[in-house]
């Protein structure tokens, strides 16, 4: 079975959470990361900087940090999300 996030732009941060999920997903860990998202959307909903949330759930999840922020980039330059905050 394949799953690709699918962002609704109703919520403030739904394309930055599936850029969360979609770095996890070429670590091999996208069902471990859409849970935790899931399990944490009370936090990270009205956060005003959710990525440092994401992070930790990514480090939680035993994630390579570093390739987790090349991936974000390339998907926030890919889908013009520079403006989220989804990069440094």
């Amino acid at each position: 079975m394949s799953a690709a996030p699918f962002p609704l732009n109703t919520h403030e941060h739904a394309v930055l959470a599936a850029c969360a999920a979609e770095a996890a997903a070429n670590q091999g860990k996208f069902w471990q990361m859409a849970e935790a998202l899931y399990k944490t959307q009370w936090m990270w909903a009205s956060a005003p900087a959710p990525r440092t949330i994401f992070m930790d759930q990514a480090k939680n999840l035993g994630l390579d940090l570093d390739q987790s922020k090349r991936t974000w980039t390339v998907l926030s330059v890919a889908s013009g999300l520079t403006r989220t905050g989804l990069t440094d």
